[in-house]
């Protein structure tokens, strides 16, 4: 008689496990964790998963947006715009109530073309979005 050859589990698979069945730490720097357990149906493994793909995903976004920023072209104004727009909508989904608003205040400063105060907004903003690398920092420093 044939007997199917057992399969091993994979350790890549024994590690996604193991990462499924992590809690989340009690604070994380710049996410609202309750907020974010209520939009997302308190499901910790997507919360996880989502920031750390925010966090390699947008890595190089705040200099991305600084450099776009210092040309002239219409065209390069729009692509920060829409960046910026963009983090803007992933922080809301995240909970990440302070970058969505610094986000919000540099996307007005971008459309109103207010050349004195951006420089303080991409500050701001490239602060609050240091707090949600930390927060990747933290889960993937809890993974090893």
């Amino acid at each position: 008689s044939y007997e199917k050859p057992r399969q091993l589990t994979h350790p890549t698979l024994q590690k996604k496990d193991h990462i499924a069945k992590l809690k989340l730490p009690e604070h994380l720097p710049g996410i609202n964790i309750p907020a974010a357990m209520a939009q997302l149906n308190n499901n910790h493994k997507l919360l996880r998963s989502l920031l750390l793909e925010f966090a390699r995903d947008y890595s190089q976004t705040s200099q991305t947006i600084r450099k776009t920023l210092k040309s002239d072209r219409l065209e390069d104004i729009n692509s920060a715009k829409i960046m910026v727009h963009t983090v803007k909508g992933i922080a809301g989904n995240l909970a990440a109530q302070m970058l969505f608003e610094t986000a919000a205040t540099l996307e007005k400063g971008i459309k109103e073309t207010d050349t004195e105060l951006l420089p303080v907004l991409l500050d701001d903003f490239e602060k609050q979005m240091q707090h949600i690398y930390d927060s990747a920092d933290i889960l993937l420093a809890q993974e090893e």
